[in-house]
């Protein structure tokens, strides 16, 4: 879903109370509203415009999904990390770390 940047698509998918953190080099933010979370999707996909991931499910149960993410800026370099997220009975995300 990242990487079509459909921002619609991708707020769909987060209740209206959901928090997202983000961790990358020592950096942490926090959104704590929906408008902050599309606002920072919004922001990547503007900052990036070549920004693409590719993410596989190590783990899910009990609403928590656990994936393992390979991304690249500029279609050269890789960043790799971790997304944990906690899911509502309608699958919809509440936390996103």
């Amino acid at each position: 879903m990242f990487n079509t940047r459909d921002i619609q698509r991708i707020m769909a998918d987060y209740t209206d109370d959901a928090v997202m953190e983000l961790y990358a080099e020592g950096l942490h933010e926090r959104y704590e509203t929906h408008a902050q979370i599309q606002s920072s999707y919004e922001f990547i996909f503007a900052l990036f415009p070549s920004f693409s991931l590719k993410k596989r499910v190590v783990s899910a149960s009990d609403g928590r999904i656990v994936c393992e993410w390979e991304g690249s800026v500029d279609g050269s370099r890789r960043s790799y990390g971790v997304d944990m997220w906690w899911l509502d009975t309608n699958n919809r995300s509440f936390g996103t770390r």
